[in-house]
């Protein structure tokens, strides 16, 4: 048997002293890490929903009256963006500025309902072609740069007919509602521009457009502050454009949040700034 000593047992109780002094001192310092942590997630959480709350309000409260962020005529009648092209699927590009491929699409919408060509009348989808020095270049019978030309290629079946290739119009909305269907969907091709660009060359190119429905040779020889104060009624174009509003409507940000879906979702999208000339 061994027999401690007074010096023996006050060693013991310096180590463990010294022991329990360093269990607190790791228990301390683990509890403020745990402070610490959850303390950052509970800030990252609480950030994260008011940055999503300032972000989507208008989306949110969309949601909340049930309304779908998609109208009908985009929800089913477009195909989205995210499958794959189909043979089944007519492209439409959509002509939402004044000089977007202007003589393509011009003859490509007007030429087809030209009277000089004799189709015009009749009530049957047609392709034909309108040039003898260019065999390759078909057209068909209808004008999709108007509301009554987009109603008459929809009663005569331009889309189920399978005889157009692509179909121009700058009218993104009604003619989407109205050429395509559940059973015959349409993919949208678009070229954006930066608002101010375009708004600079609707100024200078209308001036001298006589083949555009909206020529304005009285803007020859104005002053472009002029024009942008007093003649141009040109505001928030793209989202009146997309919900199918004139320029004279009232928009609001539930109108844009749309448009921004329509176009995310559904509008195969290229920057005007990144062609080539």
């Amino acid at each position: 048997m061994v027999n401690l000593t007074q010096e023996d047992h006050d060693g013991r109780r310096h180590c463990n002293a010294e022991w329990t002094k360093r269990r607190r001192a790791v228990i301390i310092v683990a509890l403020l890490l745990i402070s610490a942590f959850v303390a950052c997630v509970s800030t990252f959480i609480i950030v994260s929903t008011q940055q999503h709350s300032y972000e989507h309000p208008a989306r949110r409260a969309l949601a909340e009256t049930g309304a779908q962020l998609l109208p009908p005529w985009a929800q089913y009648n477009l195909v989205d963006v995210k499958q794959r092209p189909s043979s089944a699927e007519t492209p439409l590009f959509w002509r939402e500025s004044q000089r977007q491929l202007t003589a393509l699409s011009v003859l490509a919408a007007l030429l087809g309902a030209d009277p000089r060509f004799g189709h015009d009348k009749q009530d049957e989808i047609v392709v034909f072609q309108p040039f003898s020095t260019a065999p390759d270049m078909k057209f068909v019978n209808v004008d999709t740069t108007t509301k009554p030309g987009i109603l008459r290629a929809e009663r005569l079946g331009l889309v189920p007919s399978r005889k157009a290739d692509m179909i121009f119009s700058s009218d993104v909305n009604f003619a989407s509602q109205h050429l395509f269907s559940p059973q015959y969907k349409g993919r949208i091709y678009a070229f954006f521009r930066n608002p101010v660009d375009r708004c600079v060359s609707k100024f200078y190119y209308l001036q001298t457009a006589t083949w555009e429905r909206t020529y304005r040779p009285e803007w020859v020889g104005m002053s472009i502050t002029d024009w942008a104060t007093n003649h141009n009624f040109d505001e928030n174009f793209l989202v009146k454009k997309i919900n199918g509003k004139g320029l004279a409507d009232p928009v609001d940000e539930k109108d844009l949040v749309v448009a921004k879906e329509i176009v995310r979702r559904r509008f195969i999208v290229g920057l005007m700034s990144d062609m080539e000339e």
